[in-house]
């Protein structure tokens, strides 16, 4: 038999406005509390710490009534030092990924940037789908570097371009000022590779395995290797 000698009637704890008033509430032990004046909302597990939503579609629902400004969800410890942070913007399609309070990554109307806000990529693909990873550092030493590896430990590792049949897949070299000065171009509409330099074509292979070059003193140069 349940004691109620302590219970209240509801309409004692509703405020002129009919709102329900309760700092604290505890459900099998959890407490959900609400005692600042900023709106926050804390969520106390006396248990593992894991929030279960259970439905056949689950949905986690974060809505900015201004439509302005930016949801967030931010990883803390427990001394309240935040480790990490997913954001988004109400005002455009871009989701940032950050570790500590520093932004590393971010999703931009379906493109990826990695050490940039404002992914981008070489001329003539600007209006694809591209990832872009970018150190921006100026420290003048190995910390400026950028580099990708594809690794893997006991098998083949695989860089591959795919482009349509009747285009071509690149390798782009450069530097700010000339973003292809260097290019390696593989053609698919007549399976034959080209090389340039300085953004100029020095030499094309053909789909019989045959070369030419742009000048006559490569041809000098190659048979002179070849009777070494």
């Amino acid at each position: 038999e349940t004691d109620m000698s302590n219970a209240r009637n509801l309409s004692d704890i509703l405020n002129s406005s009919g709102d329900l008033l309760v700092d604290n509430i505890k459900v099998d032990g959890n407490t959900i509390s609400s005692t600042d004046t900023n709106g926050n909302i804390t969520l106390t597990s006396n248990g593992t710490g894991d929030v279960v939503i259970d439905a056949a579609d689950p949905t986690l629902v974060l809505e900015d009534t201004n439509d302005t400004g930016d949801a967030f969800i931010k990883f803390k410890n427990n001394s309240g030092t935040q480790r990490g942070f997913i954001q988004t913007a109400m005002t455009a399609d871009v989701m940032l990924f950050g570790t500590g309070t520093s932004e590393v990554m971010r999703l931009k109307d379906g493109n990826v940037g990695i050490g940039t806000t404002s992914p981008t990529t070489a001329s003539g693909f600007t209006t694809g789908k591209f990832v872009q990873l970018r150190n921006n550092g100026s420290a003048s030493d190995q910390t400026d570097n950028a580099s990708m590896q594809i690794a893997s430990d006991s098998r083949h590792a695989l860089l591959s371009l795919k482009a349509n049949s009747g285009y071509s897949g690149y390798i782009y070299f450069g530097d700010a000022g000339d973003d292809n000065t260097g290019i390696i171009q593989y053609n698919n509409t007549n399976n034959s590779m080209q090389f340039n330099t300085n953004a100029t074509g020095c030499m094309h292979l053909n789909s019989a395995g045959k070369f030419t070059a742009s000048t006559t003193s490569y041809f000098a140069s190659l048979q002179n290797a070849n009777n070494t």
